[in-house]
């Protein structure tokens, strides 16, 4: 990935939607970096700059347990057991737009790869942006080792949330008709 481009996206965030001290700096990191992006590490500008780059321009994210070409920009995330499966449940609900995320998949690997690219992989099905944002998060992966999604899933919770799953399903679909600008406004704790 061009990081020329990434400072052209957030000048462009930066003009049209927020400004602060950390995207000043998110900016001058990019403007700095000489060599197309290829490996992605924790550095919290990189991976917000890339992020809103996202945003802003049609690429093409995967998530695969196997990394086909070097040549790819790409995030290596290796997780627990417990993270791992907390990861693949939660992309089972989302695939299949249900709150309901109960199924104890239990994930074959523990290293995924978050893939970008601006021409479609073929040999590779797409992820939405619900996932790759959380991927792309300086702090997300720390949360899929703590949550106790069976927590969530015992009888009495899932017996109570009906009435609540109904109206989350509302909600969600109300937010997903805003522009990604607006949706990226709006926090919703639950």
């Amino acid at each position: 990935m061009n990081p020329d481009k990434v400072v052209e996206s957030l000048k462009r965030y930066e003009r049209e939607e927020f400004k602060c001290k950390f995207l000043t700096e998110t900016i001058e990191y990019f403007k700095n970096r000489k060599n197309k992006i290829i490996k992605i590490n924790d550095d919290p500008k990189l991976l917000a700059g890339l992020r809103l780059h996202l945003l802003y321009q049609n690429h093409f994210v995967y998530l695969s347990d196997t990394l086909h070409s070097e040549n790819h920009c790409h995030r290596e995330i290796n997780l627990s057991q417990k993270a791992a499966n907390n990861l693949v449940n939660q992309i089972y609900g989302i695939e299949n737009k249900t709150f309901i995320i109960c199924e104890k998949i239990k994930s074959q690997n523990t290293r995924f790869y978050l893939i970008i690219s601006e021409e479609p992989l073929n040999y590779l099905s797409q992820i939405g942006s619900e996932i790759w944002q959380i991927l792309l998060g300086i702090h997300s992966l720390y949360f899929l080792e703590h949550q106790n999604l069976m927590n969530y899933c015992s009888e009495n919770n899932l017996k109570n949330s009906v009435q609540l799953y109904q109206t989350l399903t509302n909600v969600k679909d109300k937010i997903y008709k805003l522009s990604w600008q607006e949706r990226d406004k709006v926090l919703i704790l639950s």
